[in-house]
């Protein structure tokens, strides 16, 4: 999370000589569109587009954990749009990432050892409030309105949609059969020019 944080705050978008800017790549997210069949299985509002999340879980989780941050510290009124997640084994999972907070009083955030999603997704989100304070115990200031326009105008993910299977795309995936990340990652750098306004500083990070 911290490395995740520390990337975002240090980017520095380049302008090239028709005014595009370049962005934060993120890996791939591997989704499939849910069918009405899936949406009344898993108890789903039918009138909306869901997706089942094949490969990318946890960069989801991050980015979302990010933006309700910014949503619940920084913004007033006028909050960022949240999307939302469910996890399949964890039916009460949508709720609780809405509701988390810091506590006014601690300054933290409480860890909840219901189950170890829950414990790892409030560390996290704990993570994120001390990365924040940190600026402040070394008397820097972070800008956070920089910060929130280089997450949200700045950083983009390769939206890499299939109607295979998903226990067999998640399986070629990670037993390495198809080299998703490098030709998606190559493929996006391709499609926004404005990466190559400086060829030397090209470059497309990656978190895990």
């Amino acid at each position: 999370m911290k490395d995740f944080l520390n990337d975002i705050k240090e980017f520095e978008p380049k302008t090239n000589e028709l005014g595009e800017k370049s962005w934060y790549c993120l890996q791939p997210l591997v989704i499939k569109p849910m069918d009405a069949n899936a949406k009344t299985t898993f108890n789903l509002d039918e009138s909306k587009d869901w997706y089942e999340v094949i490969d990318g879980q946890q960069r989801l989780t991050t980015l979302f954990l990010v933006v309700h941050y910014i949503n619940e510290m920084w913004k007033g009124k006028q909050k960022l749009v949240e999307f939302s997640l469910r996890y399949q084994t964890r039916a009460n999972s949508e709720n609780f990432l809405k509701q988390l907070e810091v506590d006014e009083e601690t300054d933290t955030v409480a860890i909840n050892d219901q189950n170890i999603d829950f414990h790892f997704i409030s560390t996290a989100y704990n993570t994120i409030h001390q990365w924040v304070m940190s600026f402040s115990d070394r008397l820097e200031t972070l800008d956070t309105g920089e910060f929130e326009s280089k997450l949200i105008r700045h950083t983009k993910v390769i939206w890499y949609e299939t109607d295979s299977d998903s226990v067999e795309v998640f399986t070629r995936i990670n037993v390495g059969k198809i080299p998703l990340t490098n030709a998606e990652l190559i493929k996006a750098l391709f499609l926004n020019n404005s990466n190559f306004a400086d060829v030397k500083g090209l470059c497309c990070t990656k978190i895990s």
